[in-house]
């Protein structure tokens, strides 16, 4: 008794709550956890992540609940702001967040309130290859076709993939298109299909196949290019980015640009959490990857699973920091374009 009144007595007098020194099985048998989605239900963000949500408890210890909660906005800026600085950092909130969110400080740091490093990262769910489409009915069939006539395409914040995506094209390869702002992940589908737009650039092929698996059925899209460092096996045909570009600087700086690539679907956890929760997390992570169970109901769901642990997640976050600042202001000029 006077053992146990003395440990509490020593937790308050440094500062420490004694829900602190708890383990993670014991935290997170009697905590929810909550899954922050950066993105609008139904975007290809969001159905990944519900797939982890749906399955990522039962590997934690103490079995928490995932409670889904969407944060949309700029991309996952919105969301990435909140889990840096006002989200409980506890181990109760994991967030779903855009493959580049975390390198957003480098190129737009009056808006990213974070330093992508401090983000304890769990894991990604899928390694990604991004393409460029055109809508069936949209006049360009190929990407030669963007560099002889203006292309519409739709675009989400200015931190997204589908706007820089269309900029690398039109700095890199000589294409036209005009990029309309504006549009929620869903949103750009809907866009295409009311003729608003033309095409989508940024999106990656599995996100396509798992949130619109009729139009690569019936073919309603044209794939016209890879925007990412090598082919995907499923798009053989498909030219890819890096092949048409000759220059070494402007190769510099795609590899920059699509270097996140590898952690293309990615979950984290606030700057300051428990690093034996943090672990326990990673861990389930890695153990989810390989449940039959996770796999079966990726598979039921059309979506692609190819994961890379949180650990290495964490590396690319470090290199990246490390780039040189001449190539990320190459990449950052492409955000000023108009």
């Amino acid at each position: 008794m006077w053992l146990r009144l003395f440990g509490i007595f020593l937790c308050l007098a440094v500062g420490v709550p004694s829900a602190w020194a708890e383990t993670p099985e014991e935290f997170y048998s009697r905590h929810a956890v909550t899954l922050l989605i950066g993105y609008p239900s139904g975007s290809a963000y969001d159905i990944y992540a519900r797939l982890v949500g749906r399955n990522l408890g039962r590997h934690i210890p103490g079995k928490p609940t995932l409670i889904i909660s969407n944060q949309p906005g700029a991309s996952s800026l919105i969301a990435a702001n909140a889990l840096a600085n006002t989200s409980p950092r506890d181990g109760s909130v994991i967030g779903a967040v855009f493959e580049r969110i975390g390198l957003e400080p480098l190129v737009n740091p009056g808006a990213a309130k974070f330093d992508g490093r401090a983000f304890h990262w769990i894991g990604s769910i899928l390694r990604v290859t991004d393409i460029c489409m055109y809508w069936h009915a949209a006049p360009a069939k190929t990407i030669d076709d963007a560099r002889k006539a203006e292309v519409i395409v739709g675009a989400a914040g200015e931190a997204g993939g589908s706007a820089l995506a269309a900029r690398a094209l039109n700095a890199f390869v000589g294409t036209k298109f005009r990029i309309i702002g504006g549009y929620g992940g869903a949103d750009m589908f809907l866009a295409m299909e009311r003729g608003e737009t033309q095409a989508r650039c940024g999106m990656s092929w599995g996100g396509l196949k798992a949130s619109r698996p009729d139009w690569v059925e019936k073919k309603l899209v044209n794939m016209v290019v890879q925007m990412a460092m090598q082919k995907h096996p499923e798009l053989p045909d498909v030219p890819l980015i890096m092949d048409m570009v000759s220059r070494e600087e402007d190769r510099e700086a795609l590899r920059y640009l699509y270097a996140t690539q590898e952690m293309g679907r990615p979950f984290l956890m606030p700057p300051g959490t428990p690093m034996d929760r943090v672990e326990a997390v990673r861990n389930a992570f890695d153990a989810m990857a390989k449940d039959p169970l996770f796999l079966e109901d990726a598979r039921r769901s059309n979506q692609e699973v190819d994961a890379v642990p949180g650990r290495r997640v964490q590396e690319i976050m470090e290199d990246l920091y490390k780039t040189p600042r001449s190539v990320i202001d190459k990449v950052e000029a492409l955000r000023a374009i108009k």
